[in-house]
């Protein structure tokens, strides 16, 4: 977090009458981007990298959403730089669209809350982040006695969402520049995807065959040079996901890390949801994709062959009838055999 920069920063509230109508309230300026701000800005970046988030776009199906829509009217960019005409205007605008949703279908069980919208920089990428925070109980100290207090939950994320602005901007990039949190009620999934207008990214054998790299990402990482610890791990890996998908056909990255690498529960989650991978906490599976994770292997006294099974799905190596064809070799090993001819 130490190369993010936040640019704008600001909290609106949304209340609710003794009718249950959901109103907004408005802050009148921009939250000052001070120290305090900063370190609260950052505390809840944690969250996103800590939380299974799941990865999307904005939905098109009968023109953009409210919220694209009002994101590109006040944004401008000049390069990969991004500004904004009138930061604080555009979040009441999107704030009330929020409004409205909680005044409707399952947003009207929503509970009162306050949205925080800001603007920022980390490793020359923009964001625009969108989290909603609620009220929870606290106690503190009164003449020694202890007394209930309303604090704000900045411990873990309710409702949120982050958009990557360059990738959103690029018209002809058809990738997942939204990541959000839901939750698991789908009456509260449904109010708050409707509010960013949003659709999650589902395609199963890209998402596992993306899976499957991340595994192999979190092995490399984390027992460099150790074959049979690697070959342990992705062998727990194909397993586990064949046999824990939900009624949705998905596997849990949380569950998942903390299977494969117990010492280290959050890494896979981390690395699977860091800029290379982009993957949703839920990940789709498909059976036949999870083949990169075994590996066929034997040995002789005088040779060692050993390759991922992927390989014969794509034909770069090909058994038939005892023979074993490789259509593809490994550069360092083509060079040592061409400098013996």
């Amino acid at each position: 977090m130490s190369n993010t920069v936040i640019h704008n920063f600001i909290v609106h509230q949304i209340v609710r009458d003794s009718s249950r109508n959901a109103f907004l309230k408005p802050r009148a300026k921009e939250n000052k981007v001070d120290e305090l701000t900063k370190g609260v800005a950052l505390s809840l970046l944690g969250l996103f990298n800590r939380t299974g988030l799941q990865t999307g776009t904005f939905h098109q199906e009968s023109g953009k959403p409210k919220f694209e829509q009002t994101l590109a009217k006040y944004t401008s960019c000049v390069g990969t730089t991004f500004t904004f005409s009138n930061f604080r205007q555009m979040t009441v605008d999107l704030a009330r669209i929020l409004e409205g949703e909680m005044n409707k279908g399952g947003g009207k069980i929503a509970k009162p809350n306050y949205v925080v919208f800001f603007f920022h920089t980390t490793n020359e990428t923009s964001y625009l982040s969108v989290i909603t925070l609620l009220e929870t109980q606290g106690f503190t100290l009164k003449n020694l006695s202890f007394a209930k207090v309303e604090r704000l939950d900045l411990d873990k994320l309710h409702l949120a969402a982050r958009i990557r602005l360059n990738d959103w901007q690029d018209e002809m990039l058809k990738d997942r520049y939204i990541s959000f949190r839901i939750g698991r009620n789908s009456e509260m999934r449904d109010y708050f995807q409707d509010f960013i207008g949003c659709v999650e990214f589902t395609a199963a054998r890209i998402e596992t065959k993306t899976l499957v790299d991340a595994i192999k990402q979190c092995c490399d990482d984390l027992y460099p040079n150790n074959q049979t610890k690697t070959n342990e791990i992705q062998d727990l890996a194909s397993n586990y996901c064949k046999n824990n998908k939900d009624i949705d056909g998905k596997i849990s990255l949380i569950a998942l890390g903390k299977q494969l690498f117990p010492e280290n529960d959050d890494y896979l989650l981390q690395v699977s949801q860091g800029e290379k991978y982009k993957l949703s906490e839920r990940v789709s599976i498909d059976n036949k994709s999870l083949s990169g994770l075994t590996r066929f292997s034997g040995r002789t006294k005088k040779m060692s062959i050993s390759f991922d099974a992927d390989l014969m799905e794509s034909k770069k190596v090909v058994y038939n009838d005892g023979v074993l064809t490789f259509h593809e070799i490994p550069k360092e090993l083509k060079d040592s055999l061409d400098s013996k001819r």
